[in-house]
């Protein structure tokens, strides 16, 4: 698969368990046992409300990646004022890794910060 065969789209409520997986794969390095949907550190990387994660598919609509922003308990960095800047989640799922996808969603992710976001 390369970038140009990945659709991008908004993720809908019938995406919830995939971006609780996906959450699942960022709380570990590769190829090491994923935590439980209900770990703390899964559930403090669940999109807040009001973002929307960014889902890469494949060509027959299949979730295969994704990244959204949210701000974890104690903030990791703050803007120069104290504001908390937004954290990233992103992951790709296995098997689809190496492809550029990762990439192709940071783009997308960097692209809709921009218009609210001068850091992060």
């Amino acid at each position: 698969m390369t970038p140009q065969q990945i659709v991008l789209r908004a993720a809908t409520t019938e995406d919830a368990s995939f971006i609780v997986e996906m959450a699942r794969h960022a709380c570990v390095i590769e190829d090491r046992p994923l935590p439980h949907p209900d770990d703390d550190e899964v559930l403090e990387m669940l999109p807040p409300d009001g973002v929307a994660p960014i889902i890469a598919a494949d060509h027959t609509g299949t979730p295969v990646g994704a990244v959204w922003t949210y701000y974890g308990n104690p903030p990791l960095h703050c803007d120069a004022a104290g504001t908390p800047l937004p954290e990233l989640c992103i992951a790709v799922a296995p098997g689809y890794r190496g492809a550029g996808i990762g990439a192709v969603l940071l783009d997308a992710l960097f692209t809709t910060l921009a218009r609210d976001h001068n850091a992060m």
